[in-house]
């Protein structure tokens, strides 16, 4: 599954980086082209999955207490969190979401590193996907279609840009916690799944005008700086 992935990864990855679409346009397409394959291979049917090793991958406790999913999603933070801060890769990454052409400039490979990037991300979505099939103990192909506003949400509110260049990994930790208190907290209030939908669209809108206005305070920052070093 995590090898699907790659492969995915890689093919968005020539769209995006050799023909030059629209990222976020293309990830999109291909979502919706894989979840309707994946509805017409098992007419939209849950099926179970009589693999007990594949059972405790979802099920099992690391220590005795902390659940094996939750421990893998933590080292991911970590080991990316890492990355992001203290690597020539992890700079390359900021330097090429801020502004690929200055990137280039600078002497990197702006699709190289898209490419890692793309490949990464559709493993890790696919492992997560293997995850969650193994806690539920069944393969479900409409499980988890509508998440990507929910991954989208939780990223602005932790202070990624949407725009690219800026954002922590602990800052997108904090952004997923605050959404799940949030769609708890509706939930807790009695409030209808139809209106957790609009209440989760508003909570997006809001994160989106709070990422441009924080966008165009860093951007007045940094003409600031510049002016100031050009004196």
């Amino acid at each position: 599954t995590v090898l699907f992935g790659c492969l995915t990864g890689l093919l968005i990855s020539i769209f995006v980086c050799v023909l030059n679409f629209i990222s976020f346009i293309t990830t999109l397409a291909f979502t919706t082209v894989l979840t309707g394959i994946g509805l017409v291979i098992t007419n939209a049917e849950n099926f179970t999955i009589d693999n007990q090793g594949f059972w405790a991958l979802g099920t099992i406790n690391v220590f005795g207490i902390i659940p094996l999913p939750f421990f893998i999603m933590l080292l991911l933070y970590i080991i990316y969190g890492l990355i992001l801060r203290y690597t020539k890769f992890g700079r390359s990454i900021y330097m090429c979401g801020g502004n690929a052409g200055a990137a280039r400039l600078a002497g990197i490979n702006p699709r190289k590193v898209h490419t890692i990037l793309f490949v990464n991300n559709s493993a890790i979505a696919c492992l997560a996907g293997s995850l969650l099939a193994s806690r539920m103990h069944q393969a479900s192909p409409s499980g988890v279609i509508g998440t990507e506003l929910t991954a989208i949400t939780s990223s602005v509110l932790g202070g990624v840009s949407f725009m690219g260049g800026s954002g922590t990994m602990g800052g997108a930790f904090i952004g997923l916690m605050l959404l799940n208190v949030f769609t708890n907290g509706l939930v807790i209030a009695g409030l209808s799944s139809y209106w957790r939908i609009v209440a989760q669209g508003v909570l997006l809108i809001a994160a989106l005008i709070l990422d441009f206005y924080r966008e165009e305070a860093r951007l007045r920052a940094l003409r600031a700086s510049t002016e100031i070093g050009a004196e």
